[in-house]
């Protein structure tokens, strides 16, 4: 991978120096166990989009039990340079529940 020095994700935020997707989902599942991260593709073609047209590229569905869980979750994308997506039920129709940059959906519902 190249520099990101001075990159921007698609809605204006400074792309991080070290995207690391596979680590932060590891972390993720020794936080909340394997059952409650989902990152297998078949998996997350539902997340993919809200009740909308608009779809993106999910690299993790998580379901928290609790605002501790939520909190530990935005620490772990965060370090790890990854994006996060909050998503209720998913019926919105503005894609507001659908990652524009590759991210982690924190599933709410």
């Amino acid at each position: 991978m190249g520099s990101t020095a001075g990159q921007v994700t698609s809605r204006g935020a400074p792309v991080a120096s070290s995207v690391r997707p596979m680590s932060a989902i590891a972390d993720l599942i020794r936080l909340l166990g394997a059952d409650r991260v989902l990152h297998h593709p078949l998996d997350l073609i539902v997340f993919a989009k809200d009740a909308g047209v608009t779809s993106g590229t999910v690299l993790a569905a998580v379901f928290p039990e609790s605002t501790d869980d939520v909190a530990a979750i935005v620490r772990i994308a965060t370090s790890q340079g990854v994006p996060i997506v909050p998503r209720g039920a998913g019926t919105g129709l503005a894609g507001g529940a659908v990652p524009v940059d590759p991210g982690i959906l924190i599933v709410m519902t």
